[in-house]
């Protein structure tokens, strides 16, 4: 039979236990970082595979300094790329955020993008992601 020290010591090991978990889990400040830019370039990418181009033009970082009259014209750039990869590729799949690596010097985050073509061949790209000032990243 259990005496009660003895189901203090379990609860107290099993409390340990229990904040150890869910203190490996916490992310540290620059893996959020990381992530939150991941998830960001995630978003974005996805935008371009549905074929909103203006959705993903949305997420550039100096898409307020472009002259309204020239974001159909950019907006039809990505159309056209996309088309593009669809004759080479037989087209994007898939765009999955694999990695994120901080330059600090540069104060700019690079976000690893993976395409999946529908060949079946892979690429992966870089997305240099910027904080806009307001505590979101945007696409350089």
């Amino acid at each position: 039979m259990m005496t009660k020290q003895m189901i203090s010591k379990a609860v107290l090991a099993l409390l340990l236990i229990t904040s150890m978990v869910a203190c490996k889990n916490t992310p540290s400040p620059e893996e959020a970082t990381k992530a939150e830019a991941m998830a960001v370039a995630q978003a974005c990418y996805d935008r371009l595979l549905e074929g909103d181009y203006d959705g993903f033009l949305a997420f550039r970082h100096d898409i307020d300094k472009i002259p309204e009259e020239m974001r159909p014209q950019l907006a039809d750039a990505y159309k056209m790329y996309m088309a593009t990869e669809e004759q080479l590729h037989k087209g994007v799949k898939k765009f999955t955020a694999v990695r994120a690596e901080m330059d600090s010097t540069m104060q700019m985050m690079h976000v690893f993008m993976q395409l999946d073509y529908g060949d079946g061949t892979q690429e992966e790209v870089v997305v240099p992601m910027v904080p806009d000032g307001n505590g979101q990243w945007r696409m350089k």
